[in-house]
């Protein structure tokens, strides 16, 4: 908001009953995302828009000092636990 914005358009709030087929949300009531298995979201500001990233909840997550053969199967176990929260979406600011 103290960038001039005052609107954010989120998928989760498009309501066809109400048309707002956008997700148009005041930015001042916007709840932000809510992650599953108890993950939450970080957001990054880029100018235009949101970036809402997932983030593990405490204490769920991968020891990555692992051999070097077992790096690929790590990191894709890291991001299949990353999509088990949410997945990464950029919000459209106005």
């Amino acid at each position: 908001m103290l960038m001039g914005y005052e609107v954010i358009c989120d998928p989760e709030c498009v309501d066809v009953g109400t048309t707002n087929l956008t997700g148009a949300v005041p930015l001042a009531e916007w709840p932000g995302r809510s992650g599953k298995n108890g993950g939450g979201y970080e957001y990054a500001f880029t100018g235009t828009k949101i970036v809402a990233s997932p983030t593990l909840a405490p204490g769920l997550g991968i020891n990555m000092a692992t051999q070097q053969q077992e790096l690929a199967q790590t990191i894709c176990q890291a991001i299949d636990l990353l999509n088990s929260v949410g997945p990464v979406v950029e919000l459209v600011l106005g």
